[in-house]
């Protein structure tokens, strides 16, 4: 059964990417939006696209979710004020690697986390606080199919998504009574900077395909999802592979 459009939403991560064109096509959908990202200027240039080619509201919000000083309960709240209701929906399609997360490199564990993990997690725990509080709402968190083959290169970042898929399975455990989503993405390979100039042998997707496919399961049941749809046959087959073959891989 599918869930009626969403009226306020909080876009996190919205300067780029999977996030911008997710901030555009809500926008489409005649949804208020806090556009949220760490680059002020990039978000001040969405929110006047966005006001210029839509009838609903926009409001940018610069955040360092990775921060351990951040009040996330303050922001949530902030968030709401913003838009003068309660917030219906959450994305967070923020995060990304690092070229030094190779390895046993201790320095890129905890800033890889931060962004990829914890701040993604406190986020979902704020706002589904508030929603289960007045029992309705949708959290959707964007993962990797890096979280099922973790390598040599990118192992912080492979471990922090990790981490988040498993968060969003107990937040669904905890919210879904309460008559509140929680959606989990795992993405292959996405048109993005970090992909540019990479010669990979399965196909790449464009921001404007996911965005339009997590606005769809916005609407839905809750759960577990990988985009494109083969790749849940990939990861599930790499997570079965004894560990003499899995070492072999590039």
């Amino acid at each position: 059964m599918s869930s009626p459009a969403l009226s306020r939403a909080v876009v996190v991560g919205a300067t780029s990417g999977v996030g911008r064109a997710l901030a555009r096509r809500l926008a489409e959908t005649g949804c208020d939006l806090v556009l949220v990202g760490r680059d002020q200027a990039e978000l001040d240039a969405g929110v006047s696209d966005l006001r210029f080619r839509h009838s609903g509201r926009a409001h940018a919000v610069r955040q360092d979710i990775a921060d351990p000083r951040w009040d996330v309960d303050a922001f949530a709240r902030e968030c709401s004020a913003l838009l003068e209701g309660e917030i219906d929906g959450v994305f967070i399609p923020a995060g990304g690697a690092r070229d030094d997360d190779v390895g046993p490199n201790p320095d890129a564990v905890a800033p890889i986390a931060g962004f990829n993990y914890i701040g993604p997690a406190r986020l979902g725990a704020a706002f589904g606080r508030a929603m289960m509080a007045r029992g309705q709402g949708v959290l959707v968190f964007v993962s990797s199919i890096a979280a099922a083959a973790p390598r040599t290169k990118n192992s912080a970042y492979s471990a922090a998504k990790a981490a988040l898929e498993t968060y969003s399975v107990a937040l669904r455990h905890a919210l879904e009574p309460h008559g509140v989503r929680v959606v989990t993405v795992s993405l292959g390979y996405v048109d993005t900077p970090q992909t540019y100039g990479m010669r990979l042998g399965l196909p790449i997707a464009s921001p404007e395909a996911v965005a339009e496919r997590l606005l769809v399961l916005s609407r839905g049941a809750g759960g577990h999802y990988h985009l494109p749809r083969f790749w849940w046959l990939i990861t599930t087959t790499l997570r079965a592979l004894p560990w003499r073959l899995y070492r072999h891989i590039g």
